[in-house]
């Protein structure tokens, strides 16, 4: 069965503002570990240049891994929505089941065969 993320109604305001503002990534995210002080961790990222998380692939974001509210201005200073999505995004493990979470793929709609020309 396949993994489907929710995303956490405090979290609502920046995934609305990244659906609205950021084109879903062609490639998923990938996976990267990286040490702590206390513990090692990993988390979906992007790599473009600098590690990526979906904030930080906004363009008015001001750094590329943004958790503070000042960091993401799209949010207007809602700080706590910022920390929430942050938090939630880094739990994540399955990288295609994050972008459909945050970027629903849209339904292929089937195509009705193409018309013959009517003879004159």
């Amino acid at each position: 069965m396949a993994t489907k993320y929710v995303i956490p109604p405090k979290a609502r305001k920046v995934a609305e503002i990244l659906r609205r503002d950021v084109k879903r990534p062609k490639e998923p995210p990938e996976l990267l570990a990286y040490d702590t002080v206390d513990k090692p961790k990993s988390a979906l990222r992007w790599r473009s240049g600098a590690e990526q998380c979906p904030m930080g692939l906004h363009p008015m974001a001001l750094i590329s891994l943004p958790f503070l509210p000042y960091h993401f201005p799209p949010c207007d200073g809602d700080g706590d929505a910022v920390t929430q999505f942050a938090v939630w995004w880094d739990r994540l493990r399955d990288p295609k089941a994050a972008m459909n979470a945050l970027w629903p793929p849209k339904k292929k709609t089937a195509k009705s065969p193409p018309r013959k020309a009517k003879k004159k």
